[in-house]
């Protein structure tokens, strides 16, 4: 990725994060990233196209940190790097949650939504399976969901979600690999 390319993607997170998609401006996130606005324009054609950047990327950077998981890495060890990457990275998980909720009133971001999902528990179905679990679909369909569950609650009460603390409990109920 570019130098201009990284620094609007940055900027973007951070504006999207502080005002919310629908109140930042294209002016707000060039001001942001230190770059004038037509350069902005020459990468992004849209805040649409550039909200989906932020979300791709973002999330991209976040599951490429698993690639390195096999059949010896246990639940535990999986859930608990995803919610201290989740802690880790505040305005994506925002964003992200801002952006699922637009998704209900925009069809293009509601496929790419649909896209994503299904992509994870295809990658959660091979690692679940790898580890023997007998219904690896159906566990990976409710990992994610218990994953989203728990960011969501992060997001309103971070208190009350310690990653250290909730994932050994998570991994006890998928235990029997149903």
């Amino acid at each position: 990725m570019d130098n201009n390319r990284e620094k609007i993607i940055l900027a973007a997170r951070k504006v999207f994060a502080l005002k919310g998609i629908h109140q930042a401006t294209l002016g707000d996130i060039a001001r942001e990233a230190g770059v004038a606005k037509g350069t902005l324009y020459y990468y992004y054609q849209s805040k649409e196209a550039l909200v989906f950047e932020v979300l791709d990327e973002g999330i991209g950077a976040m599951i490429n940190g698993f690639s390195a998981l096999n059949e010896d890495t246990d639940l535990a060890q999986l859930t608990c790097g995803f919610l201290e990457a989740m802690v880790d990275q505040q305005e994506l998980i925002h964003i992200y949650f801002h952006l699922l909720q637009e998704s209900f009133r925009n069809p293009g971001l509601r496929e790419r939504f649909r896209q994503k999902y299904r992509e994870w528990r295809e990658w959660g179905t091979a690692f679940f399976r790898a580890q023997g679990y007998c219904q690896p679909e159906e566990v990976s369909t409710l990992i994610i969901a218990a994953l989203d569950g728990l960011c969501l609650q992060w997001l309103v009460e971070p208190e009350a979600v310690n990653p250290a603390r909730v994932s050994p409990v998570l991994a006890k109920l998928f235990a029997n690999k149903v």
